[in-house]
Parts: structure tokens; C-alpha cells; sequence
């Protein structure tokens, strides 16, 4: 059973939706790749620049995440969003919207092929890379799931107060954290 929703309230819930998106899928991953960087050379093989970071990679980053992995994220979120139409407890239910959108999320990065080829800005051995891909992809895609459900939810329960669960909290900031951790080790 798929919700039906006014053409205005459909337009504001993909776009608080798609800003999750790009914020969570795009941006934080973004900036733990540039700050990976940190201490070698720089990212981009330019030889004026060597052992430290600049705003201009930082920017580079970000577009070349924006181009290489927001098609998909875009995509990808878009069949999630549809996933969760279909699940009639998500409608109800934050904490089920909230875990359902969040595995879905999880799940559905991995199916991003072009955001791979960010892999080569990473660095180091290639055990260490590879754990730090599988969880910035789930710890990613988990945040960007449950960001879409959360606007599934807000757009279809207005009258309910904004909250949140502690271990909703507690799970978000502990896999961002160990993303981050990973991305610094070295």
C-alpha cells in the first residue's frame, strides 16, 4: 500500500530528503578524505602543494564526490524512498521507519559502483582501506536510510514533535566515530 501525497508535501520531502543526502552521503565522506590526506602528498599529485591540505582540495574532493557518487545517491534514494511508501508500519512507527530506512540505506550503498572509484584517493594498507570503505559505505548509507525515513515520517506525521531515540543517537555517533577513527590511523 503506497501513501499518496500532494504534489507541495512530495517536492518538500524530496528535497529535505535529497539535502540529508547530500550532507550525510556526500559531504561528511568527503571531508574524512580529505582529512585522511592530512601528513602525505597531496591529492592530487601537485607538486605546489606537498604534506598539507588546502580549501582547494577540500573543494576538489567534494565536487569529484558530488559528480562521481550524487548521481546514484540521488537514484539510489529515490528506490529507498519508494521501499519505505510500501512498508506501512514505517507510517506509523518512527523507530521502524527509522530502522527499516536505515538498513535499506545500509544495503543500498553498496550498490553506488561509480562511488568506488573514490577509493583511489585513499591511501594506506590495503586491509585498513578496505574496512574503512565497507563502513564509511554502511555508516553512509545507514545515515543517509534513516535520514529519508525520518522525512517520510515528518511529511506524513507533521503533528508529532520532533524526537528521537537515545540509541538512535547513541548507533549514529558511535559509527561516525569509528569511520573517523579509521580514517586516521595510519
Amino acid at each position: 500500500m503506497e501513501t499518496r501525497l500532494p504534489v507541495e508535501r512530495r517536492f518538500e520531502q524530496y528535497l529535505l530528503g535529497f539535502c540529508g543526502v547530500f550532507v550525510f552521503g556526500i559531504l561528511l565522506p568527503s571531508v574524512l578524505v580529505w582529512l585522511h590526506g592530512k601528513g602525505r602528498e597531496n591529492f592530487f599529485n601537485e607538486p605546489s602543494a606537498p604534506n598539507r591540505l588546502t580549501a582547494s582540495d577540500l573543494i576538489d574532493t567534494v565536487i569529484y564526490a558530488t559528480m562521481f557518487v550524487g548521481p546514484g545517491a540521488v537514484v539510489l534514494s529515490l528506490v529507498a524512498l519508494t521501499r519505505l511508501r510500501k512498508n506501512v508500519s514505517a507510517e506509523f512507527d518512527m523507530r521502524a521507519a527509522l530502522r527499516s530506512g536505515g538498513v535499506t540505506g545500509a544495503i543500498f550503498s553498496f550498490f553506488n559502483l561509480p562511488a568506488f572509484g573514490l577509493v583511489a584517493l585513499l591511501h594506506g594498507p590495503i586491509l585498513q582501506v578496505s574496512v574503512a570503505i565497507i563502513i564509511l559505505f554502511s555508516v553512509a548509507g545507514y545515515s543517509c536510510g534513516a535520514w529519508i525515513a525520518w522525512c517520510h515520517y515528518r511529511t506524513l506525521n507533521s503533528n508529532q514533535p520532533f524526537s528521537f531515540s537515545l540509541g538512535t543517537l547513541l548507533a549514529t555517533c558511535l559509527g561516525w566515530s569509528a569511520l573517523a577513527m579509521l580514517f586516521f590511523l595510519s
